[in-house]
C-alpha cells in the first residue's frame, strides 16, 4: 500500500523547492526510533534538514548547486548536492565537533588520573587482570598479519607501508584507549573523521584496489565496554572464545548458502528489492566519489572538497558549541545536525514525530521514568517481530522457488 522505503515528492516540488530532496519515510521503525533516541539529537537532525530546504533553492539560484537539473530524483538530487556543497560543509562541522571530543576526553582522563592519584589504584577483589605483555603481543601478530595481507593484496607496492603501520600501531591503539576510557568515564565516544580516506589520498596511491584492501584502522574501545559487561554477567573468557569459534564456521556457509539462494530467486536490485534499489545506488555513487579521486581521469578532490565551505562548516559548529556549552543547553544539538546534514528528510521526519509524540505525548500521560523504560522495549520489540516476519517471508519465498513442479 506504502512505497517503500520512503514516498518521494523532489519531482513533485522541484518548482517550489529546487535542487531540494524531499519526501517522508514509510517505515514505522524509524517513528519508534524517535521514542528512544536523545531528544536533542533528534531535534538538531532536524534543524539540518530545515537549514537544507532552505538553503538549496538559495544556493542553487546563486549558481553553487551547479550539478542539479529538474527531473532528478531524490537520490540524484542528494548526491549532487553532497559533491557542490554539503560534504565540504560535514567535513568542516566533524573536524570541529572531533576537536571538541578530544579537548573533552583530554580533560577527562586528567581529571580521573588526579582521582586515582588521590584515591590510589586498587584492583577490585576477586577480579585479575589479563597480562598485558600477552595482550600486547598478539595485537602486534594480528596488526602484523594485517600489514601483511594488504601489501600482498596490492601487489608489494611499498608506498602504502608507512600509512598501514601508522593505522596498526598509532592510530587503532591511541583512538581505541581514548574511547574506552571515555566510554568509562562518560558514556561517549570520539572520532575524526574520513582519516582512513584522507590516508589514502595522501599517500598518492593509484588505483581502486586500495579502497578495497583490509585496512587495519578500528575503533576497539568499545571492546572493553564487552569485556566489562562479560565480567559482569560472571561469563568466562574462554566461553566468549569457543562461542566465536563456533559461530564463524557456522556463520561462513550458512551465509553463502543464502546469499546464493537469493541472488538466484530474481535480479537486485529490482522492483523484488525496493530497499536496495534505493539505497544501493546512493551508496554505489559515494563509493564512485571516493574511488574516482585514485584513478587517472576521475574526480579532483579540489572540486569536491572547497576548503571556504569546510571553514565555514568548522566556524559554524565551532560557535554552536561555544554559545551551547556558554548557555548550559545541550550540546548533543551540533551532533544531531551533523548526522542531519548526511541524512536525508524523508528518515528524520518520522524521526522528529516520534520524539515529539514520545516527549509531549506519552511522556505526560505514563510518565517521564516509565515511558523511558517502555520505550525501548517497544522499539525492540517491534524489531523482532519485523525481523521474525521477514524470516518467515524470506523461508516461504526460498521453498516456493526451490520446489519444482513436474507435469505428472
Amino acid at each position: 500500500l506504502l512505497p517503500i522505503p520512503w514516498i518521494d515528492f523532489t519531482r513533485d516540488l522541484e518548482q517550489v523547492l529546487p535542487a531540494t530532496a524531499f519526501g517522508i519515510g514509510t517505515d514505522l521503525g524509524l517513528v519508534l526510533a524517535g521514542f528512544v533516541l536523545p531528544f536533542w539529537v533528534v531535534v538538531g537532525g532536524f534543524v539540518a534538514i530545515l537549514l537544507q530546504i532552505a538553503c538549496n533553492p538559495l544556493l542553487h539560484h546563486l549558481g553553487f548547486l551547479q550539478r542539479w537539473h529538474p527531473g532528478m530524483d531524490t537520490i540524484a538530487t542528494h548526491f549532487s548536492n553532497e559533491l557542490d556543497v554539503w560534504m565540504s560543509v560535514y567535513m568542516g562541522t566533524g573536524a570541529a565537533v572531533a576537536l571538541a571530543g578530544i579537548v573533552q576526553a583530554g580533560r577527562a582522563l586528567r581529571g580521573y588520573r588526579q582521582r586515582k592519584g588521590e584515591e590510589g589504584y586498587r584492583l577490585p577483589r576477586g577480579r585479575g587482570d589479563f597480562p598485558i605483555w600477552l595482550a600486547i603481543a598478539l595485537y602486534a601478530v594480528a596488526a602484523s598479519a594485517y600489514i601483511a595481507l594488504c601489501m600482498y593484496l596490492l601487489e608489494d607496492d611499498l608506498l602504502p607501508l608507512v600509512f598501514l603501520v601508522l593505522f596498526a600501531f598509532v592510530l587503532t591503539p591511541l583512538i581505541s584507549f581514548v574511547n574506552a576510557r571515555m566510554l568509562g568515564l562518560s558514556g561517549q565516544t570520539v572520532g575524526i573523521p574520513m582519516v582512513r580516506e584522507g590516508a589514502f589520498l595522501l599517500s598518492g596511491y593509484q588505483g581502486v584496489d586500495i579502497w578495497f584492501a583490509p585496512i587495519p584502522y578500528a575503533d576497539h574501545g568499545r571492546r572493553a565496554q564487552m569485556f566489562r559487561e562479560v565480567e559482569l554477567t560472571g561469563t568466562r573468557f574462554t566461553s566468549i572464545a569457543k562461542a566465536e569459534l563456533l559461530i564463524l564456521p557456522i556463520s561462513l556457509v550458512c551465509g553463502f548458502l543464502f546469499w546464493s539462494l537469493i541472488w538466484k530467486m530474481t535480479p537486485i536490485p529490482s522492483l523484488a528489492f525496493p530497499y536496495a534499489q534505493n539505497y544501493w545506488h546512493l551508496i554505489a555513487l559515494k563509493q564512485f566519489m571516493w574511488f574516482s579521486f585514485t584513478i587517472e581521469g576521475g574526480l579532483e578532490f579540489r572540486e569536491v572538497v572547497q576548503l571556504p565551505w569546510v571553514l565555514g562548516g568548522f566556524a559554524l559548529a565551532a560557535a554552536a558549541l561555544l554559545t551551547l556549552t556558554g548557555l548550559g543547553l545541550p550540546v548533543s544539538l551540533v551532533y544531531g545536525f551533523i548526522r542531519g546534514l548526511q541524512s536525508l528528510p524523508h528518515l528524520l521526519i518520522p524521526e522528529m514525530v516520534g520524539a515529539c509524540l514520545g516527549r509531549y505525548y506519552c511522556e505526560r500521560r505514563w510518565g517521564r521514568e516509565r515511558w523511558r523504560r517502555w520505550a525501548p522495549i517497544l522499539l525492540a520489540g517491534f524489531a523482532c517481530g519485523n525481523g521474525l516476519i521477514g524470516m518467515a517471508s524470506v523461508g516461504v519465498v526460498l521453498i516456493a522457488r526451490s520446489v519444482a513442479q513436474l507435469p505428472y
